[in-house]
């Protein structure tokens, strides 16, 4: 009886046991949370952002946000991601984690910056502050501010404001708002702490270049002025636009009646410096006051498709002349207004290149107050520039310290007539004979914000870098004279040394990736710069087949040359040049007699229509040897597409500045380079935006090796006169460069050798800041051989 029941009890045992474990299979741990939030989040990035989202990349930044550093699963759609990231929550609300809306909170925010810097998830209280500021009214102290790691940071106090009637300058940071401590505080709590009721007062401690003091202001309204104007005198007009509002259209209407009846008989300056943007619609409505009818804007997204926006006659305000200021802190519809002015010839810019914001960001309302901004497309000019890359201002000026020397050149310009490109010396001689602002005080100059350098990966100015790879390091200098205190990536912070160095791993999606670095000194001043990266899919190049060729010494084989020279356009839209053709014949002279080109292999071609230039390459095709050397140069019009990533030369027939179908694309001259049988080849491009021959800039630095080593190997190679920038007619690239070739005395002269010995004459000596380049020009057949100048012997 007893062995019974003992088995009995254990037969119980083992069935509870079973029943435990069946329940802890049936039965989770957890049970994954409904996360509306993100889930509304995932759903309008899926819908509505500029480019086809990358799950793998959202999920990755996702997991940023929740601190998790496990191996991120395999995901490929909006389901599988929304899955991942509720099973991760659930796993720390069993450990005891915070609330189910803080993490999804935080894991929508992080996943929001993985796709751009502008991209951001904002609290009810972040979003109803959004649209407080572009009504254009509100109570408190009258000041714009963002948070900083030592406290509140001072943008700009609103003129008129009581923070600007109580001293309060910009680069001042708020330590205590009421006695509460700002350092680390979030933005949205600081100005929630800065704004209340009318006339009741807060309490600030203010710290700036004379120390920590307290500051007592009473709140009341504050309405921000976006448009002001003034009389500068001798019939100029100045009208500022600080911010792009509801009202701002109409009010500059309003104002350029008010100084047309006062009389602006030398015309207006308009000042866009530290305008940060606002309303698209305003923007444009402004451009359209000062220009006639065509396309002023175009506007390209995913979802949306492409939208243009267009001149009309009706309403055109006749201005003499127009100076439009800008500066680094002109953005977003700012540059705008500027580039549509500076493209069609309505005005001049004067200043610093603007900041480079020019993509969409769409305002969505989400789940329970919340909101979100989200990058939906991007901005092109009537050209196809892009607005992301920042307009260039037509005369350069820093502004001086304690006076407003940009808009004191501005007047003396107009007043004297003198507002042209070619007249920055003149005026500058006259600003130079008027009386000092102070001549008894010295004072230090104020130093600039942080220069940064990006020196990996290779960037060149408007140009996408273009790599295969997930993940890219991105790295260079920070400087100032105040020292750096941080940089971010894409908000990541990097590895920064004593001496400015940083360096930081981003992950990239396929496609297009915009990277903005930020420095940060140790007063806070700030600076960044904005590039775009890329990522291509991998993908195999084919080679042609072309016959074997017998090395035969270097030297070998028979030296052709192109030398094509375009100056007299056909299209009035094309402005006629001056010194191409010279160039091009003071080259074949210099080919001839110094260097081993036959005059029956040199063709020089002036003038030629697209037909006559296709018909030279093809005659090269069929005569080059596998043991010849060509040489391909070209002079004249460059354009660069940027809605095509393409490069064009400009025929003499081409039809215009605005139709592509009878220009030269880059990718046809590299089929040609590619079909072409000789053993080297070299094109040398003296045009505007050359640089787009490259489709990824090669930082070519070959080590030394034997001469008969380089000329055996196969080569093509392009040596142009800069990046995606324009060039001026008279060139310093075509000057230093028959000036080494006519200095020469080596036997040999490798085209990387020659590309040394003058690119710094150039870079120092350009009036517009030109950057020779040099490299190999891909998928045309290189294999690291270099073209080799043969020195006549005497």
């Amino acid at each position: 009886m007893k062995n019974g029941g003992h088995n009995i009890t254990q037969a119980l045992l083992r069935g509870l046991l079973a029943l435990l474990v069946l329940m802890a299979i049936c039965i989770p741990a957890y049970a994954a949370p409904d996360l509306k939030l993100f889930q509304d989040v995932v759903d309008k990035v899926e819908k509505h952002y500029v480019d086809p989202p990358d799950y793998q990349l959202m999920l990755r930044g996702a997991m940023r946000g929740l601190e998790d550093e496990t191996l991120p699963p395999t995901v490929t759609n909006a389901g599988q991601l929304n899955g991942s990231v509720a099973e991760l929550i659930a796993r720390r609300l069993e450990r005891g984690g915070t609330t189910v809306r803080l993490q999804e909170e935080a894991a929508a925010r992080q996943m929001l910056l993985s796709l751009d810097p502008h991209s951001m998830l904002m609290t009810p209280q972040e979003y109803q502050e959004l649209f407080v500021a572009t009504k254009g009214s509100f109570s408190g102290i009258g000041a714009e501010v963002k948070a900083a790691e030592t406290g509140i940071l001072v943008v700009s106090p609103i003129e008129g404001g009581p923070a600007f009637e109580a001293g309060i300058k910009a680069g001042e940071i708020i330590r205590s708002i009421d006695r509460v401590s700002t350092v680390g505080m979030r933005l949205e709590k600081a100005v929630m702490l800065l704004r209340g009721k009318d006339t009741t007062t807060v309490l600030l401690e203010v710290e700036g270049r004379s120390g920590l003091r307290t500051v007592s202001l009473v709140r009341r309204p504050i309405t921000i002025k976006s448009v002001s104007f003034k009389e500068l005198g001798d019939g100029i007009g100045y009208l500022k636009i600080s911010q792009f509002q509801e009202q701002t259209a109409r009010a500059v209407e309003e104002a350029l009646y008010k100084l047309g009846a006062k009389g602006m008989s030398k015309g207006l300056v308009l000042d866009l410096r530290n305008n940060p943007g606002g309303l698209l619609s305003s923007s444009v409505a402004v451009a359209d006051m000062f220009v006639d009818t065509g396309t002023l804007l175009m506007v390209r997204g995913r979802s949306s498709g492409q939208q243009s926006f267009d001149g009309k006659t009706i309403g055109t305000h006749r201005v003499p002349v127009l100076a439009v200021l800008v500066n680094k802190g002109s953005a977003s519809a700012s540059e705008i207004l500027a580039g549509v002015l500076q493209e069609r010839k309505a005005a001049l810019l004067l200043g610093e290149r603007t900041f480079g914001k020019g993509s969409v960001q769409t305002l969505y309302s989400l789940a329970d107050g919340y909101g979100m901004r989200l990058t939906t497309s991007h901005y092109y000019l009537p050209s196809g520039r892009m607005v992301q890359a920042g307009i260039e201002p037509d005369i350069a000026l820093e502004q001086a310290e304690g006076r407003d020397s940009v808009l004191e050149y501005a007047r003396v310009a107009l007043q004297s007539g003198k507002l042209t490109r070619d007249s920055r010396a003149e005026v500058l001689a006259l600003l130079s004979r008027q009386p000092a602002i102070s001549s008894t005080v010295q004072t230090q100059p104020a130093a600039g914000p942080p220069v940064i350098t990006v020196t990996s990966p290779a960037v060149q100015r408007g140009l996408a870098v273009k790599v295969r790879s997930d993940a890219v390091t991105v790295s260079g200098t920070a400087s100032s004279s105040r020292g750096i205190a941080r940089v971010t990536v894409n908000g990541q912070q990097a590895a920064l040394d004593d001496r400015g160095n940083f360096s930081v791993e981003l992950l990239l999606r396929p496609g297009e990736n915009l990277i903005e670095v930020q420095a940060l000194d140790l007063q806070r001043v700030a600076a960044s710069e904005q590039f775009r990266i890329v990522r291509e899919a991998a993908k195999p190049v084919l080679q042609q087949a072309v016959a074997p060729s017998v090395f035969q010494g270097v030297g070998s084989g028979t030296y052709h040359a192109l030398l094509i020279a375009v100056q007299d356009y056909r299209s009035a839209e094309i402005t006629k040049l001056d010194h191409p053709v010279q160039d091009a014949s003071r080259l074949r002279d210099l080919l001839i007699s110094n260097y081993t080109f036959d005059p029956s292999n040199v063709t020089l071609l002036k003038n030629p229509d697209r037909k006559e230039i296709f018909k030279a390459f093809e005659s090269l095709r069929k005569t080059v040897g596998p043991n010849d050397s060509v040489l391909v140069f070209f002079a004249g019009h460059g354009v660069w597409r940027e809605d095509m990533q393409q490069g064009f030369w400009l025929p003499r027939d081409a039809s215009g500045m605005s139709d592509p179908s009878d220009w030269i694309p880059n990718s046809t001259l590299r089929d040609y380079i590619k079909a072409i049988r000789a053993r080297h080849l070299l094109l040398m491009a003296d045009a505007c935006f050359s640089g787009g021959i490259f489709k990824v800039r090669d930082a070519f630095s070959r080590p030394d090796a034997a001469v008969e080593k380089v000329f055996e190997m196969p080569s093509r190679k392009a040596l142009t006169s800069g990046s995606l920038k324009t060039v001026p007619d008279r060139s310093v690239f075509v000057e230093y460069l028959l000036k080494r070739l006519r200095e020469n005395r080596d036997q040999y002269l490798d085209a990387q050798k020659l590309y040394s010995r003058f690119r710094e004459a150039v870079i120092n000596n350009s009036p517009v800041g030109q950057t020779p380049l040099y490299g190999a020009i891909s998928e045309t057949g290189d294999e690291g051989g270099d073209f080799i100048f043969v020195r006549r012997v005497r």
